[in-house]
């Protein structure tokens, strides 16, 4: 007997020390699906690291208080969400985006036979790629992309790293706003610069940068490109 597909309502928990900026980290998730009465939260402890390597210079006491602020809140409105006739109101009210240092994305939805693993699957694809800035919506690469196409290139003058990601698909309105996001990185001790303006990561970025063994991930894509540079 076939499984029965079910809609699934999601949003991702973001952490924005510095509005000004436009700068989040995805550090959680909550997904309820209304036909089962399945509601789950999810926080991925490694985005703490992360969010260590991005903002260095914050009280990162503020970080951890908060999302366990936000994890209390998130069972309080679970509860209300079991116990209610409407349960949509609720679910609506929880992740209505509001001022704050944490806050929701926009809300999604998705197919799935088995809310809990697709809970799972989007913490590892969502929350893995935890740097991003509001810019993503206009096709501006991630700041988490930029340190990954470093990865891959490195060593790599702007230049290069300009032609990597455009050939990737991503704009980038010229060398200066490249090269501003290489500064940042660079007094946040992520990248390095030589006197001959080649940029490559730093031991702390590497840590940062996810990587795996699968054909998807950075490590596979730097020693694809480094085999297509030797020939």
């Amino acid at each position: 007997m076939n499984a029965t597909t079910v809609p699934c309502n999601y949003a991702l928990l973001r952490f924005r020390p510095y509005t000004d900026s436009g700068e989040f980290v995805n550090v959680g998730l909550v997904l309820w699906c209304e036909p089962t009465g399945f509601f789950d939260f999810c926080c991925d402890t490694r985005t703490r690291e992360r969010v260590r390597a991005f903002f260095p210079h914050l009280d990162h006491t503020v970080f951890e208080k908060s999302v366990q602020q936000m994890a209390a809140e998130i069972s309080r409105a679970g509860k209300i969400i079991a116990a209610s006739s409407a349960p949509r109101y609720p679910y609506q009210e929880l992740i209505r985006q509001r001022e704050g240092i944490l806050t929701f994305g926009p809300g999604s939805t998705a197919l799935t036979t088995d809310p809990k693993n697709l809970l799972d699957r989007l913490v590892l694809h969502d929350i893995e790629n935890a740097i991003v800035t509001d810019d993503d919506a206009v096709g501006l690469p991630s700041l988490q992309m930029v340190l990954r196409k470093l990865k891959v290139h490195a060593p790599a003058t702007i230049p290069a790293l300009m032609s990597s990601m455009r050939e990737a698909g991503f704009t980038v309105p010229d060398s200066r706003w490249l090269n501003r996001c290489l500064d940042r990185f660079r007094k946040q001790g992520l990248v390095t610069k030589s006197a001959e303006g080649v940029f490559c990561l730093t031991e702390k970025a590497l840590a940062v940068v996810p990587h795996g063994k699968n054909r998807m991930s950075s490590d596979i894509e730097r020693v694809l490109a480094l085999g297509r540079r030797k020939w």
